[in-house]
């Protein structure tokens, strides 16, 4: 049995990638959801986008280097939503969680003199 290195390589650089940005966007919605600060979301933020490159280079680098431009641009669209959530969803998320939040605040004195008990 032939072990081929390249191929464990390139294996367990796609779990390392994948984990990182599992985690790393995770662990930004929750920063967001608490309203942690843009000080504090600004360094995840730059590794999800690091991890989203990494992940945009090896999936379009085959393709690339084969002449096959189409498979290379629809391999492209993954890595590129994920870059793009990265650096709208925690402003995205904080805004929703505050609407709601006012939203809630709003409705809940009418419904508490609505009850009929």
């Amino acid at each position: 049995m032939r072990i081929d290195p390249a191929r464990w390589g390139t294996a367990i650089m796609a779990v390392v990638v994948g984990l990182t940005f599992v985690f790393g966007f995770g662990n930004v919605l929750d920063l967001a959801l608490r309203e942690a600060p843009m000080v504090q979301l600004r360094p995840a933020r730059r590794l999800l986008v690091f991890a989203s490159l990494v992940t945009l280079a090896l999936n379009v680098a085959e393709p690339l280097i084969s002449g096959h431009i189409g498979r290379a641009l629809f391999d492209a669209v993954g890595p590129l939503l994920l870059i793009g959530w990265a650096e709208v969803g925690p402003g995205l998320l904080q805004a929703i969680h505050a609407t709601s939040d006012q939203a809630y605040k709003q409705i809940l004195p009418v419904a508490q003199n609505s009850r009929r008990w």
